[in-house]
């Protein structure tokens, strides 16, 4: 069921209607998901909350921070750290999630938003997701008028961005 919902997501993020458009407050937004997320046994921080409204959709925003929260509690154990922030650059609001985790390999960057793409080592079906998360990510991100992008070292962790222009 959650493979057919993420690929019926996808196959829709190009299509009229994918996106019902209003203000939305990022910081109500990155405080909903530490409040989600926060069961899970990792150190949560809150970063910087700039104040940042953005015209979106709330519930594909919603949809792409936790896929990006879900790849950081997968590429982290108990005891490492995330950290969630929102910050205002260049006129954009730039929602980030930070990991102490395992990081990725420079390969790996090049390909992590295709479709089915899983970093070493979780590759397997048994470790890994369903390699459409970032994907995802990133199709709502553009979605958006936006992008998404990320910094990271192989074990060092990572830090991924969803760029979206904020309301003038």
């Amino acid at each position: 069921r959650r493979l057919t919902n993420r690929m019926l997501l996808l196959a829709s993020a190009g299509t009229p209607g994918f996106l019902q458009v209003a203000p939305v407050a990022t910081d109500s937004l990155v405080l909903d998901a530490l409040e989600r997320w926060g069961h899970e046994p990792r150190h949560w921080r809150l970063g910087e909350t700039a104040d940042a409204v953005v015209p979106g959709d709330a519930d594909r925003l919603t949809v792409a921070l936790d896929a990006l929260l879900e790849n950081a509690v997968a590429h982290t154990k108990p005891g490492d750290r995330i950290e969630v922030s929102v910050a205002l650059e260049d006129g954009n609001a730039i929602i980030g999630v930070t990991d102490t985790g395992c990081g990725l390999e420079p390969d790996d960057l090049a390909r992590i938003f295709s479709r089915f793409a899983r970093a070493e080592p979780y590759r397997s079906r048994p470790a890994g997701g369903f390699g459409l998360g970032l994907p995802i990510v990133h199709a709502i991100a553009e979605a958006h008028h936006g992008s998404v992008r990320v910094r990271s070292t192989s074990g060092h962790g990572a830090t991924f961005e969803l760029v979206i222009p904020a309301a003038r």
